[in-house]
């Protein structure tokens, strides 16, 4: 298997720091919140007022156990690069920090605990703010009532538990035998919930939990033909259940078993369930309900190739790998990355 990328998230254990903190706040930083807050639009007043009481050496000293004074600045091996001679250098007075070394770079105490924290501006502000005692700035939320998502999640939740029971059934067979080929073990199949969509499973249940046919449109379980009639999107394939890092049913993959099978079907090797209100493809990232606590332990994720990687990788026992839902990484993918708190 190849691993495509490494995304690294470790860090140094914090040290004691050089100076107590301005503004007689807890010196304990708390992690960012998943849930990144809502700055409101005039908040460069507040960033800089939390610039200006956060000592930037005092940040960086609780990160990074070797930083050391020189004169008016202070110095260290540089954290985001491996090196021998400290390039690392601080500057009170001017309340930044810069590599001198291989990697280059620099920047305030945002940036900074941007970088080693791995979270968003919106987290970095907070923390910092949290320690000399000032309260966010916050837009009005939005009027208007939220999205209720539930019904949809104990949809797809309902149609992985069917799938499952029908990899079991005499009709997956073949998904099963397929799933065993790929040296997956009873106990990650079960784990990762992998099924097999039966044609004409999803209607049967559909009937019985009493769902209309735009509900399961809207969840991208069934297809309008040209014709207007509706049709199952995914029919005689192995399912594996894509979920969000909450860990509820938000998609699905489906790969096609071996044409000359008895559930052989036609078309694409993969599918994935099209664009929804709960998918987005470049804003999920398979495995990561499962790999929350793994991620915070390792301090990186490594992201391989596809779902199967990533069951093989588990239970050979690396519980930070992950999977993309596309061949590149984007902007969001990172976020959620960063946003794990590891």
């Amino acid at each position: 298997m190849r691993v495509q990328f490494v995304a690294d998230l470790r860090r140094s254990e914090p040290s004691s720091v050089p100076t107590a903190p301005r503004g007689g706040a807890d010196s304990t930083a708390p992690r960012g919140s998943p849930d990144v807050p809502v700055i409101d639009s005039d908040s460069q007043q507040f960033k800089e007022r939390v610039r200006s009481l956060v000592p930037i050496e005092q940040i960086v000293a609780e990160r990074v156990a070797s930083l050391k004074r020189a004169g008016n600045s202070w110095k260290a091996c540089c954290p985001f690069h491996q090196e021998r001679t400290p390039s690392f250098v601080v500057s009170p007075e001017r309340g930044t920090w810069h590599c001198f070394g291989a990697c280059g770079t620099g920047g305030d105490v945002f940036d900074f605990v941007m970088r080693f924290d791995g979270v968003a501006f919106p987290e970095a502000l907070e923390q910092l703010a949290s320690r000399v005692g000032l309260e966010m700035p916050r837009r009005s939320a939005p009027s208007g009532p939220k999205p209720d998502h539930q019904p949809l999640w104990d949809c797809l939740g309902d149609v992985a538990q069917q799938w499952q029971r029908e990899l079991r059934g005499p009709a997956g067979a073949a998904a099963l035998a397929y799933a065993r080929e790929r040296g997956l073990q009873e106990a990650t199949i079960d784990a990762f919930g992998l099924g097999f969509a039966r044609a004409g499973a999803l209607r049967e249940l559909a009937r019985t939990r009493h769902w209309d046919a735009a509900l399961l449109e809207r969840v991208g379980l069934l297809r309008r033909a040209d014709d207007g009639r509706y049709f199952e999107f995914f029919r005689e394939r192995l399912m594996i259940p894509i979920r969000d890092r909450d860990g509820h049913v938000v998609g699905f993959g489906a790969r096609v078993l071996d044409a000359n099978s008895a559930s052989g079907a036609k078309g694409p090797k993969y599918l994935n369930t099209g664009e929804t209100e709960l998918f987005h493809k470049g804003r999920l990232i398979y495995g990561l309900d499962r790999a929350l606590a793994p991620l915070r332990r390792a301090r990186h994720a490594i992201l391989v190739e596809g779902y199967t990687d990533v069951m093989a990788f588990h239970q050979a026992g690396v519980s930070n790998a992950l999977a993309v839902l596309g061949s590149a990484t984007t902007d969001d993918h990172a976020a959620l990355l960063r946003r794990t708190g590891a």
